[in-house]
C-alpha cells in the first residue's frame, strides 16, 4: 500500500506545495492529474524518495520513506521504486545490457543477464540489447527507460508524463504497455499527467 499523510515540499522561503492524501491499495493503478506547474513532478519526486517532504509522511509497505537516510533511502529505491522519468536517463556510454545491468547492481542485487533479456523480449526490443543507448529511438528509449524501472521487480512504478509528446494511438499503446508490465510484476502504477486523454482509462485518479 502507497499511503501518504500531510506532505508538503518548500522550494526556498516563497514557495511552498501542500498536496493531498493519497491512499492506494497493492498492486493498484491510477493516474495524478493537474495543471502544468501544479507540482506533478514534484510529488512524483517525494514518492520516489528523491526528495524529502517539509512535513508529513510516506509510505510504502509499512515503511516510512522519509525515515530513511544515505544509502538505505537509495537502495530501498533501488530495490522497491521503479521510476519512467519524461526525459530518458541513461549512460550513453554503456549499452542498454550494461545501463541494466548497472541499475541491478546498484539496487544489491545479483546480475542477471537472463532477467534483462527476458524484460526486453517482453517490450519488443530484445534486439537493442548491445546498443548503445545514445543510438536509440525516442520510442526505443522509452521501453529502455520501462525494463530499467522494472528490472527489479519493484512494489512501486511511477510514470512521468510517459505520453506528453505522443498521438493517440501511440498514447493508447504506451499506457497499456505500462498496465501490463505493470499488472505480471504485481506492482502499483502510478502515472504523473497533464494529459486529460488517460482520463478514461484509470480508475483511481487524483488531482492537483
Amino acid at each position: 500500500m502507497l499511503k501518504t499523510q500531510h506532505i508538503s515540499y518548500s522550494y526556498g522561503n516563497d514557495t511552498t506545495l501542500s498536496f493531498p492524501d493519497i491512499n492506494i491499495p497493492d498492486k493498484s493503478q491510477g493516474l495524478i492529474l493537474g495543471k502544468s506547474g501544479c507540482g506533478k513532478t514534484t510529488l512524483l519526486h517525494l514518492l520516489g524518495g528523491l526528495l524529502k517532504p517539509k512535513t508529513g509522511t510516506i509510505e510504502l509497505n509499512l515503511t516510512t520513506l522519509n525515515s530513511l537516510k544515505g544509502s538505505a533511502i537509495d537502495k530501498f529505491r533501488g530495490q522497491e521504486i521503479g521510476i519512467i522519468f519524461q526525459t530518458p536517463h541513461f549512460i550513453d556510454s554503456l549499452s542498454v545490457k550494461e545501463n541494466l545491468l548497472l541499475a541491478q547492481s546498484l539496487a544489491g542485487n545479483k546480475k542477471n543477464i537472463e532477467s534483462i533479456k527476458s524484460i526486453l523480449r517482453e517490450l519488443n526490443i530484445s534486439d537493442k540489447l548491445n546498443t548503445n543507448t545514445k543510438e536509440l529511438s525516442q520510442g526505443q528509449k522509452q521501453r529502455v527507460s520501462i525494463a530499467r524501472a522494472l528490472i527489479n521487480s519493484p512494489q512501486l512504478i511511477l510514470a512521468d508524463e510517459p505520453t506528453s509528446a505522443l498521438d493517440d494511438e501511440n498514447c493508447t499503446a504506451v499506457i497499456n504497455l505500462l498496465k501490463e508490465q505493470a499488472e505480471k510484476s504485481d506492482a502499483t502504477l502510478l502515472v504523473v499527467t497533464h494529459d486529460n486523454r488517460l482520463s478514461n482509462l484509470f480508475d483511481i485518479k487524483i488531482t492537483l
